[in-house]
């Protein structure tokens, strides 16, 4: 019979959770208007992917989509063969789409900032405390190697 995994909000420490809402929440962020633009009389705002260095914000959303994916994935259980460096890769991904969006927030706080700007920048904020709340967690304890028992051998027998 094989096991399923099964995703379960109650197995989440409170790192992963902070992580994986404040990436959902970052990544949703990136996609309202960061900018806003009056050309005569007439109003527009940007996201986080255009206006102004756009690259940046296509990095951050980037970065927390991935955050987002490998949270899924290390509750699920996926990302268990990564070992020690299973921590290491989560604060990478933090720490790109923390600086691509400070660097972002910083390019819209002197080109007509939105209200979102401001929201993404609390949210990096949020999402550089859950990476740091998770390098501070125990490591989880490291299970045996499992071994295959040795088939009985000639020698063995006389035993």
């Amino acid at each position: 019979m094989t096991e399923r995994s099964v995703f379960d909000m109650s197995n989440l420490s409170s790192a992963n959770r902070i992580l994986l809402v404040s990436s959902l929440l970052l990544l949703i962020d990136s996609f309202l208007p960061w900018q806003h633009h009056c050309v005569g009389g007439v109003c527009a705002g940007t996201n986080a992917w255009a206006g102004a260095a756009g690259f940046l914000g296509a990095l951050m959303a980037l970065s927390a989509f991935g955050l987002l994916v490998y949270v899924v994935a290390s509750v699920l259980g996926v990302t268990s063969a990564f070992g020690a460096r299973e921590v290491q890769i989560a604060t990478w991904l933090a720490e790109g789409a923390v600086v691509f969006g400070v660097l972002r927030f910083i390019v819209a706080l002197f080109n007509h900032p939105a209200l979102f700007a401001w929201l993404g920048l609390v949210l990096l904020i949020v999402v550089a405390y859950g990476a740091y709340m998770r390098t501070q967690e125990p490591a989880p304890p490291q299970s045996a190697p499992r071994t295959r028992p040795r088939p009985p051998g000639p020698g063995d027998l006389d035993r």
